[in-house]
This record gives C-alpha cells, structure tokens and sequence, in this order.
C-alpha cells in the first residue's frame, strides 16, 4: 500500500500536493486497512435482518432516517470495537508509512524503525514505552465509557 501511495503521488501531477504530508498517511491507512474494518463489521451487518429496515420504510420514513434510527444503533457496538481495533492497528503501522512519512510528518511506527536503525536503544524504549501506554490508556478509557466488564 505504501508503495503504491508513493508512485501515486509521485507520479501523478495532481496529487504532487500530498507529497510529504500527513494527510497521504491517514489516506493510506485508510485504505490499507479497509478489509479489517470490514471484517469487523461484517458479522454484525449479516445479523441485521432487512425487515427492520423495510418495516421503518413501510412506516414512513425514508432511506435515511431507517438506517439512522434501526441499523445504525445496532451496530454502535460493532463500530466502537471496529475503531478500537483501527486505532491499535494503526498506532503500531510501519510498513505503509515508511514510504511517505518525511521530515514534519513522522508517525511513531517509522520513528520506532529509525531510532532501532540509528542504535538509539534509549529513544527507542521510552517511545515504545509511550506507545504501549497510549493503547493501555485507549483501552482503559474505551471499557469505562462503555461499561464493559472482563469479569463478573
């Protein structure tokens, strides 16, 4: 993905403007990791039965306010795992930033891969220390907002 992100930009005059930024990251990811949430999602999109759906059109409401008022409450658990799942995925990504990030637009993965190259083991350990306290602080955080509990 990275690769070919960087042909893209690279050779394609007007995506010439992405070239070193972030926004040719985030795009990248995106669509690097696409399938997962897919596959996150898909289980929860399959139990959806489309009588839900067609008995809110058969009750008045168009195609939007069905899908906003039936499908997509059931799936708020499912999307909220899927982002969970995105968000560690791309916090520890490396292989498709090494080919885009330059100097200003760094993320931590690349970072973590020069300092290990460079022999900057102390760097290395403190930013792999954040990065794993970050997930930990994610993760925390997500189970409290959602009440989810481990154990009984």
């Amino acid at each position: 993905a990275g690769i070919g992100f960087f042909y893209a930009v690279a050779l394609v005059p007007p995506l010439g403007w992405l070239r070193n930024t972030t926004i040719i990251i985030m795009v990248a990811y995106t669509m690097r990791y696409i399938p997962t949430a897919f596959g996150a999602l898909a289980p929860s999109l399959m139990q959806i039965a489309p009588d839900l759906n067609s008995s809110a059109r058969v009750m008045g409401a168009d195609w939007w306010r069905a899908t906003r008022a039936v499908t997509l409450p059931l799936l708020k658990p499912a999307m909220v795992s899927c982002f969970a799942l995105l968000f560690i995925q791309f916090l520890k990504e490396y292989s498709t930033a090494i080919f885009l990030f330059a100097p200003g637009s760094e993320v931590i993965g690349p970072t973590l891969l020069q300092y290990w190259e460079n022999g900057e083991s102390g760097a290395l350990a403190a930013l792999a220390v954040i990065q794993v306290a970050i997930t930990i602080i994610f993760i925390v955080a997500l189970r409290r907002i959602l009440k989810v509990r481990i154990y009984d």
